[in-house]
């Protein structure tokens, strides 16, 4: 098991290592990848994207190993490298230290530990029938937002991609499926 100080090196490590890459975004081919790391992962922190970026450059959907046993009903496949994303270690404060830190607030956020999260790309099994509807519900609204003679056909492709995007996750709150999508190009997610 490795020591506290070889994890908090490992740490160190891998947030440099994500700094530099986003330092090296001087090429716009690197920094329309990055672009759309950033628009798929809206939800997550700044520190998480350019953690998702530096370690898989092509992730769309990420969630926790059991996440997508459970809730996606997908399986990680063998040897697959984990993603590994920052979360809050979060600790309910005390009165005293309530008072030594000023604060009327009942938790804090103490540090972070390192999660792993798997890539779609990582996962197999067959897609949710949810995720299905919704896919659907995008590629409709490209096809009759995004035809030849759209107003919308000249739109940039991310422009598109929203625009699709958005019409599906409002047709799905419109039906009977349980779970909440979360809105980003081509990768659906229940949150």
């Amino acid at each position: 098991m490795p020591s506290k100080a070889d994890v908090k090196a490992w740490k160190a490590q891998l947030v440099a290592q994500a700094e530099q890459q986003i330092l090296k975004l001087t090429d716009s081919d690197r920094f329309k990848q990055y672009l759309n790391t950033l628009a798929k992962f809206h939800h997550y922190s700044a520190r998480n994207i350019d953690l998702i970026y530096v370690q898989n450059p092509q992730a769309t959907q990420v969630a926790g190993f059991k996440q997508w046993q459970t809730a996606l009903n997908r399986t990680v496949k063998r040897g697959a490298k984990a993603i590994r994303i920052a979360a809050p270690i979060i600790k309910k404060l005390t009165p005293a230290e309530q008072k030594r830190l000023d604060t009327t607030d009942e938790r804090a956020i103490v540090g972070y530990r390192y999660l792993p999260v798997f890539d779609v790309s990582q996962a197999s099994g067959e897609p949710d029938n949810a995720l299905k509807l919704k896919t659907l519900y995008h590629e409709y609204a490209h096809s009759q937002l995004h035809a030849l003679k759209s107003a919308f056909k000249d739109r940039p492709r991310a422009y598109q991609e929203t625009q699709a995007e958005a019409v599906a996750y409002v047709a799905m709150q419109n039906t009977a499926v349980k779970g909440t999508f979360t809105v980003f190009p081509k990768s659906p997610t229940f949150v």
